[in-house]
């Protein structure tokens, strides 16, 4: 495995890490910067269940399951690629939810 792709591996683990933390302490009710900051009140209808379930707590677990895997086994490979695919897929939906949503 190459360099960068450890490093990838180990900063997307650090950011879903992160992120479910965050998330956690958000649906804990916890008022501390890290479960404030970059986020806002949605203008569209709020299911909770449903919104955390699929959009949150999938991608932080696949994105904390996946670069465990490829770094544990130290082959890039498919699940190198998906969880890169991932993240990008996340910070584009993050994009799209910060600007226009």
């Amino acid at each position: 495995m190459k360099s960068w792709q450890k490093v990838a591996g180990w900063v997307i683990l650090c950011f879903f890490t992160l992120h479910l933390i965050r998330d956690l302490s958000q649906d804990f009710g916890l008022n501390v910067f890290w479960a404030t900051v970059l986020t806002k009140t949605p203008r569209t209808p709020y299911y909770p269940l449903i919104w955390q379930v699929f959009n949150t707590y999938l991608f932080d677990l696949s994105g904390i399951i996946l670069p465990v895997l490829f770094l544990k086994r130290n082959r890039f490979g498919r699940l190198g690629q998906i969880s890169v695919i991932l993240s990008l897929i996340f910070i584009g939906l993050w994009s799209v939810s910060w600007l226009w949503l």
